[in-house]
């Protein structure tokens, strides 16, 4: 059928399109010659790709989804930023173990009628997040339905030096990456205002502006990691992508699980909500910036425990090289829950539960 016949077209042109990107010219090119000749290594062409991981390191693989209504919506997300933020919201799990990223397998859903331009758009955001952080496309999949990018990230590591969630013992630190909370004063903002009504006050205006930049560009924290798991030795990490009460949770129950026995978490509020661009932002939406910190999703940073005092002897440092702070927010104990200090110094259960994709609507 002539559709059909049309359809096909289309797919083949934007894969031997997105071929030539990845591959940085045309198939004849020397670059390309060299990408094809590395060992260990087949890219896209073939019905599968080929990956070797260097001598002494393992692979680690994972997998993440990103649709149109539940992840982004497109009246307030350019196609550039949905496709970059699909690679760091799946390369930040490498993160999460002090992996680095090597290759991507990328699926593409796009609805029927999408535009040349468009298609490039979206692929140029991917293409671009991945060179930021180091990694290659190597393959996937294009097919027609509802906009979603799903990333498959592959990476490797050494195997005695992974970190994982299941580490973490009472006493130790709980310390994060950047400002977590503030991609949650992005969507808010967005969802209540949109992206082109900022406030006139310059201070407000780049508050409003840091959280939207958490929100619609965020960065696996892939570097900051391997000097985390260099300097520190964490007995766990995490990353922050459904927000730090439930994804500190997953670090005590892993880690309890194979302690056998309880574990909880006293958190500072004063050092969740320290940051002064976090807590302009949270005055701006009337949301306390602490609560903004515990529940909110889609920041990308790291959570990571470790022994009492190795993670100061790292911050300073790390504030330097990084250009945003390492901030210890509390301790765990040997008691079931999540504990809240106040600024009065009296320690409260909080029931604060984190973020659902399962229970996001469109809007």
């Amino acid at each position: 059928m002539p559709v059909k016949r049309k359809a096909a077209s289309k797919e083949l042109a934007w894969i031997q399109w997105l071929r030539r990107l990845e591959e940085g010219g045309t198939r004849g090119s020397p670059r390309a010659r060299r990408s094809r000749g590395q060992p260990g290594l087949l890219g896209i062409g073939d019905d599968a790709a080929v990956w070797t991981p260097a001598r002494g390191k393992s692979a680690v693989l994972t997998v993440d989804a990103q649709v149109e209504g539940v992840h982004f919506h497109r009246r307030w997300t350019t196609l550039r930023q949905i496709g970059r933020r699909a690679v760091a919201s799946s390369v930040s799990d490498l993160a999460a173990m002090a992996a680095s990223p090597a290759a991507l397998l990328v699926a593409i859903t796009a609805p029927d009628g999408t535009a040349d331009r468009d298609f490039r758009e979206l692929y140029h955001g991917i293409h671009s997040g991945a060179a930021e952080l180091g990694a290659r496309v190597l393959g996937g999949n294009l097919s027609a339905g509802p906009l979603s990018i799903t990333i498959t990230a592959i990476g490797e590591g050494d195997p005695r030096k992974l970190l994982v969630r299941s580490g973490a013992d009472a006493g130790d630190e709980i310390w994060v990456t950047g400002v977590p909370g503030l991609a949650r004063l992005g969507l808010a903002w967005l969802e209540r205002r949109g992206a082109q009504a900022l406030p006139e006050s310059p201070s407000d205006r780049a508050a409003i502006h840091a959280a939207l930049r958490a929100f619609l560009a965020p960065t696996a924290r892939c570097r900051e990691a391997a000097e985390i798991a260099r300097s520190v030795a964490p007995t766990s990490m995490i990353d922050l992508s459904d927000g730090l009460a439930a994804d500190l949770g997953h670090i005590l129950d892993e880690s309890g699980v194979r302690r056998g026995k309880t574990l909880g978490a006293e958190i500072s509020a004063p050092a969740l909500a320290e940051n002064p661009i976090l807590g302009r932002a949270a005055a701006l939406l009337g949301q306390d910036p602490a609560g903004a910190a515990l529940e909110g999703g889609d920041d990308y940073e790291l959570c990571f425990t470790a022994p009492p005092g190795a993670g100061a002897r790292l911050a300073s440092r790390y504030a330097r090289r990084f250009g945003h702070a390492l901030t210890r927010i509390g301790r765990l104990v040997s008691r079931s829950g999540l504990w809240l200090e106040g600024e009065d110094g009296k320690v409260r259960r909080t029931r604060a539960a984190g973020y659902s994709h399962f229970l996001r609507r469109p809007r």
